[in-house]
């Protein structure tokens, strides 16, 4: 039985044409408040989960009708939510840790009934997930036993908030979740909670301590929630720190005069400890001075914030000293920082790494300016606290490029997968001064909001109707960037700085810089302007040579199917530990549902999944076929380089040179004649010297 993760929008389709024998597909938009192409997308979904697992589809008729007599006739609810609910490993396991940190115990017979799975899987989860929880433990410095009793409440909490806190501020936002089973154990224990008087309660928090910090929301809202579900199982404070300076904060009587709201919301009382446990929290955001060694350092912070700033400055091509907003933002920002290093409270890693690892010497640059602060509260900063000064930073250079060049904020829509997309918007990034504000499929772009868009640039043909409703001036290209295509952005875009104007600004640094007492601000200056007018920080982009190595390079006569081709391609990056088993299922999983959006010219092909998931590191995989596989559309592939992403500009590069090699049929046919993998190898090291 196959089975496949659904939305709610999908669980609405369903719900409106299960007891009917035929609708419209305008009916069923007008119902469900969608549009009539989200309709079809859902329908075709639907179709193929009902196709694949022998159930009767719904009938898509002329003029919109869509006969369901069938489909209606066989529907059975508990059948259905099993077909579509099916969980992975992964998935599982999660969801069987949050109970043990929210219950403190499990009961094996009844969770297997519960995951539909044996005594014996759910006990194998649960020691992976003690020994997972350890190495987590180990690595933040979170104290934790495997006694919980034995645990402080504020611990496991901190434990919950730092691994759960993206899935339960889904709820915070109102998001359309996906049906999986973190997502479900949250609903269901706020089924009983008013939402919009907990929104009301930090709303009114937020207005009087005059923070409006996106963050903030965030924090206190996912704070609230994973109290919540322990105080309502009898898991309280009992130990609280600093309790006569907490009680002593106007933080404290502002709190304690709104907690009737969160009191009346969630059905609980709140304790002492409780509510002063909330005002820490929320203190964190605000002040750091109360539980710190350096209340009497403002004076110095305010002093160390322009150092390093000034640092940071040394390596720009741009003059960020005098950023007001740069220095009032690092100086707020270092308030919930120290509290958070003080304590021992996580932020989501990823999140904030993942952003900053297109520029990893800002990051080096930044980390490095940073020295003065953890001197001065004795401890070292983590990568994600510095990823998010490596943002302010960001933000900062971006701020003061904008006042010297025109930015054109770009739509960029594709349809031809990550690679091309990638690849496409590089090319644009390059050779114009733009801004590309989101890279959307055709079905995005229905919904999209086009206020703050000047340019929809296109690699497909776009609908006479749509483009009636867009009130956006369009341009369509191909995704190989043509002399055609630079003709018709050009009517639009800017160009960037051409190498003589990059030149002239060599020369006006030299004229004003003292070569013998500032060569190397010169030199760093210098090497900015030269590499790339629009790139903060030098940065060397790898190559396909630098992904490809001999261990991942096959030759093999013939495969049985094109799945399996797949998982012969990305067997090696498996044993590595490079990508998970889970990467090459998930890719042929989309191939099966959507269809192989990866093969290139020439019968190359380069199946990817999800940038960051389920891969542990950016890494490339080849496999040439003596005998070309089938893929579904009668498409043969002959060469093929599996991709794994662990960040989204890693293989911009590598892509540009695969996609460049389709379209050279010699040195294709070559390849074909190469007969051991070590000879493929030597080809692929040598291609572009």
């Amino acid at each position: 039985m196959i089975s496949v993760y659904i939305n709610n929008r999908l669980l609405k389709v369903i719900e409106f044409l299960k007891n009917k024998d035929e609708a419209t597909i305008k009916e069923t938009a007008v119902a469900l408040k969608i549009s009539e192409k989200a309709v079809r997308y859902e329908i075709d979904k639907l179709n193929f989960i009902l196709a694949v697992n022998k159930f009767p589809e719904i009938k898509k008729e002329s003029k919109g009708r869509l006969i369901s007599r069938e489909f209606s006739a066989a529907y059975d609810e508990k059948v259905f939510l099993e077909l579509i609910n099916k969980n992975t490993k992964n998935d599982r396991k999660e969801y069987i840790k949050l109970r043990i940190l929210l219950d403190e115990k499990i009961n094996f017979s009844r969770m297997s009934d519960e995951l539909d799975v044996s005594r014996t899987t759910v006990k194998n989860d649960v020691s992976e997930i003690e020994k997972e929880i350890k190495k987590e433990i180990k690595k933040d410095g979170i104290k934790l036993n495997n006694n919980n009793h034995d645990n402080e409440e504020t611990d496991i909490r901190n434990y919950i908030l730092k691994n759960y806190k993206e899935n339960i501020n889904k709820f915070f936002y109102m998001e359309e979740t996906e049906s999986g089973l973190i997502d479900t154990l949250v609903f269901n224990e706020l089924s009983g909670a008013d939402m919009d008087m907990i929104r009301e309660f930090l709303n009114r928090i937020s207005e009087e301590i005059e923070n409006k910090d996106n963050n903030f929301y965030e924090y206190i809202f996912s704070y609230l929630i994973v109290a919540y579900m322990r105080i309502r199982r009898g898991h309280l404070i009992e130990n609280m720190k600093n309790k006569s300076f907490l009680k002593n904060t106007n933080e404290y009587i502002l709190v304690s005069g709104q907690i009737k709201i969160l009191e009346k919301s969630f059905g609980i009382t709140y304790a002492e400890n409780e509510v002063l446990q909330l005002v820490d929290y929320i203190l964190g955001f605000i002040s750091y001075g109360y539980n710190t060694s350096i209340f009497e350092s403002w004076i110095e912070i305010k002093l160390l914030v322009q150092e390093i700033i000034s640092e940071v400055n040394n390596y720009t091509d741009l003059d960020i000293t005098s950023d007001e907003e740069l220095f009032n933002g690092l100086l707020n920002h270092i308030k919930p920082v120290i509290y958070r290093m003080k304590n021992s409270l996580g932020i989501e890693e990823e999140i904030y790494y993942e952003a900053i690892k297109a520029y990893p010497e800002l990051f080096d640059i930044v980390k490095n300016a940073l020295k003065g602060l953890e001197n001065l509260i004795g401890k070292k900063i983590d990568n994600s606290e510095i990823a998010l000064f490596t943002i302010h930073f960001l933000a900062s250079i971006e701020r003061n490029r904008n006042f010297r060049n025109k930015y054109r904020n770009i739509l960029l829509v594709c349809g031809g997968g990550y690679g091309t997309s990638m690849l496409v918007g590089k090319q644009l990034e390059e050779n114009y001064d733009i801004n590309i504000t989101a890279t959307l499929s055709y079905m995005e772009l229905l919904d999209y909001n086009l206020e703050n868009v000047d340019l929809i640039i296109s690699t497909l043909t776009l609908n006479e109707h749509l483009t009636e409703k867009i009130n956006k001036p369009i341009v369509k290209i191909t995704a190989f960037f043509t002399v055609e295509d630079q003709e018709k952005l050009n009517i639009y875009l800017v160009k960037k700085n051409s190498y003589k104007e990059k030149m002239n600004k060599v020369l006006e640094l030299i004229e004003e810089t003292d070569i013998v007492k500032n060569d190397r601000e010169l030199k760093n200056k210098l090497k900015l302007i030269i590499d790339e007018d629009d790139t903060v920080l030098i940065k060397k982009e790898k190559r396909l040579a630098d992904f490809i190595l001999e261990d991942r390079v096959q030759i093999i006569d013939s495969a049985e199917s094109w799945q399996k081709s797949i998982e012969i391609c990305g067997r090696p990056l498996i044993e590595k530990n490079e990508i998970k088993k889970d990467y090459i299922e998930e890719i042929i999983n989309i191939a099966e549902l959507f269809g192989v959006h990866f093969i290139l010219e020439n019968n190359v092909a380069i199946p990817h999944g999800e940038v960051f998931t389920n891969v542990n590191k950016s890494c490339i995989s080849v496999l040439s076929i003596r005998n070309a596989v089938d893929f579904p559309g009668n498409r043969k592939v002959f060469l093929m380089f599996l991709i794994g992403a662990a960040n989204i500009t890693e293989h911009v590069k590598s892509i540009e040179e695969i996609i460049n090699l389709t379209q050279k049929k010699d040195l294709l046919e070559k390849i074909k004649k190469i007969d051991n993998s070590a000879e493929l190898y030597k080809f692929f090291k040598t291609l572009n010297n």
